[in-house]
């Protein structure tokens, strides 16, 4: 019987945790404040992916975990690029003036 409390409160846990991670960055991603576009936009796109992360658990406790290779795949491919998203928030917010350049050695 509490094996039952916790599966449930756990499958409840993820949906809040992934519902909560898609309100904050779709909040970060239209930039409601007008301010550090860049980094907003960063952070949102990282919050999105993140959230990724739980919609596996999603698909697992709902027997749609039978999902096909293709779908791993896809999915796996997009979250590879979560910690350069991350870096990109990152050092936007620290330095708002911040631009990828190509450094020379001479």
């Amino acid at each position: 019987m509490i094996d039952a409390y916790i599966e449930g409160v756990n499958s409840f846990l993820i949906i809040i945790i992934y519902g909560s991670l898609l309100l904050l960055s779709f909040l970060m991603i239209t930039n409601t404040l007008r301010v550090n576009k860049k980094a907003n936009l960063g952070f949102g796109i990282f919050l999105f992916i993140w959230s990724t992360y739980w919609l596996e658990e999603i698909f697992v406790f709902t027997n749609a975990g039978l999902m096909g290779s293709s779908t791993i795949i896809v999915l796996r491919s997009i979250q590879f690029f979560t910690p350069i998203v991350f870096y990109y928030g990152i050092v936007n917010y620290t330095n708002p003036d911040f631009k990828f350049e190509k450094i020379v050695n001479i």
